[in-house]
């Protein structure tokens, strides 16, 4: 198994959660679009469970978890995370739980909560 970070294009809502991956990926460079939607993937093979933070509608919302997939036909799209099991299993701990932050673009949105959740895990497995 392993962790791994997806940064997916799309618009500022994450856009594209249950689609393909065949949407703007490939057109849209991060460069020029720094509101793309990132979140975390655990397994190997062709098993993964993924998830990050949502918001329930807006820009400033309650958040929620969100649902998404592993890019199976495009794996270059996701960045392998070196990781414990210690580290898997919190992550995947973090996926499984309802409770999110309240979404605020650029605050506490999804990318900020899949970064706060490798850290906090990267720190609860320390010397494990």
């Amino acid at each position: 198994m392993r962790v791994r970070v997806r940064r997916y294009g799309g618009n500022i809502r994450g856009g594209f959660n249950r689609g393909t991956s065949a949407s703007y990926d490939s057109y849209i460079p991060l460069v020029i679009n720094p509101l793309y939607h990132q979140y975390l993937c655990v397994g190997g093979g062709s098993e993964f469970k993924c998830g990050g933070q949502g918001t329930t509608g807006g820009i400033i919302a309650p958040g929620k978890p969100s649902e998404d997939y592993h890019p199976y036909n495009r794996p270059d799209l996701c960045k392998p995370i070196q990781g414990s099991k210690c580290v898997e299993q919190c992550v995947l701990g973090k996926l499984a739980s309802s409770q999110r932050p309240f979404y605020v673009l650029l605050y506490s949105d999804c990318q900020r909560w899949s970064k706060q959740v490798l850290k906090d895990c990267a720190e609860e497995c320390k010397g494990k």
